[in-house]
């Protein structure tokens, strides 16, 4: 832009402009034609797995560690975050 104010500072007044209006809706027209596309393209579609119909090793034996009232016995997961955040307003105290 720098370039063009200069080269028009270097002409006579009565000498057509370097940079015209027509020069600018060209080079604008070109940027649209090659941008456009690629703006207005379509997000791919997520990929979902497929399921199997075979039940995994993991949901068989979660249902080997219920009671005979169905409820959960196995003690495998950890303590859940809210009992941290209790335990540490505890201590703060």
């Amino acid at each position: 832009m720098y370039d063009m104010i200069s080269k028009q500072g270097d002409l006579k007044a009565s000498v057509d402009p370097v940079l015209t209006v027509d020069s600018i809706n060209v080079k604008r027209n070109a940027l649209f034609k090659s941008s456009n596309p690629i703006i207005n393209k379509p997000k791919p579609k997520p990929v979902v797995p497929e399921t199997k119909s075979e039940p995994s090793p993991s949901s068989q034996s979660s249902s080997t560690a219920n009671d005979k009232d169905g409820k959960d016995t196995s003690n495998d997961s950890e303590p859940m975050d809210v009992d941290k955040e209790q335990e540490n307003k505890d201590e703060a105290k």
